[in-house]
């Protein structure tokens, strides 16, 4: 049973309503308070509803290389900015339900540039952060002015970044376990461009300061590089956990493609070593 209802409820027991006849002059009270508890119930629905139709709206935005349409990005800017405006809503298990159902945060793109702190350098082996708060990034100053955009083929990217660097992603849907699948790009505005998979996952937990909060975390569950200007095809069995990959390199454009199959089940339900070659 909906606890609102139990809230509901209680209150007519107490105010006498259960069994006998309230006194007239009691009404106004028992109907405001009654009027308050089931308004938050609508309130929680309509604000899901809200954040779904906002990035639906958000999505349909698409825009080719180098596109400037000022009508497009100025609808961009008041749907970012409402959500920006929404970020001191509480976090709770609908947040949650949002990012597993479309990988967004307040009816927006969760930020390309959140999703790159996941990857290490190309220098290194493995990725350096493990975990970030959704809600402390997505609007911070450290990636103020990164108002992401959907480009023609469904990829989420990032502004072009001082160095000239632009970085993407493009959510390929949710496994059954819980994990969702990420291709991601790095163009490093010189001659290379640096593509891979990326593997995280959401949860919801609490951070204790001065002002106690409930948090979004983004997990970073593993990465798995697929090359500089390589071809690639990923095909999902999103009930098997499993992510059927296809490479064909970028110097070897007349070879066998090469085929690999993840398992996520084993990787990742096992605690065993994150992905790599």
């Amino acid at each position: 049973m909906d606890w609102k209802f139990l809230r509901c409820w209680n209150v007519l027991v107490v105010l006498g309503v259960k069994g006998t006849s309230l006194p007239s002059s009691a009404q106004p009270a028992w109907i405001l308070i009654l009027g308050i508890l089931l308004a938050e119930d609508h309130s929680d629905i309509h604000a899901g509803q809200d954040y779904k139709q906002s990035f639906a709206a958000y999505k349909s935005h698409r825009f080719a290389p180098n596109e400037m349409d000022a009508a497009k990005l100025e609808k961009l800017a008041q749907l970012w900015s409402s959500a920006e405006d929404a970020e001191n809503d509480s976090v709770d298990q609908s947040t949650l339900e949002l990012a597993n159902s479309n990988f967004s945060y307040l009816g927006v793109p969760i930020n390309p540039l959140i999703l790159k702190e996941f990857l290490p350098w190309v220098s290194d082996r493995y990725p350096s952060i493990l975990s970030i708060d959704i809600g402390a990034s997505q609007f911070s100053n450290r990636y103020w002015g990164s108002m992401p955009r959907f480009n023609e083929v469904g990829y989420v990217a990032s502004p072009v970044l001082e160095d000239g660097a632009t970085f993407g992603y493009k959510w390929l849907g949710l496994l059954a376990n819980g994990i969702h699948v990420l291709k991601v790009f790095e163009d490093t505005a010189g001659s290379a461009v640096m593509s891979s998979l990326c593997f995280v996952t959401f949860r919801l937990d609490s951070f204790v300061s001065a002002q106690s909060r409930t948090q979004l975390v983004m997990i970073n569950e593993g990465v798995f590089p697929i090359g500089d200007r390589s071809q690639s095809n990923v095909e999902l069995d999103h009930d098997g956990n499993i992510v059927n990959l296809r490479i064909t390199q970028r110097n070897s454009p007349g070879e066998e493609s090469e085929r690999l199959v993840l398992d996520l089940n084993k990787t990742f339900i096992n605690n065993s070593n994150k992905l790599r070659r």
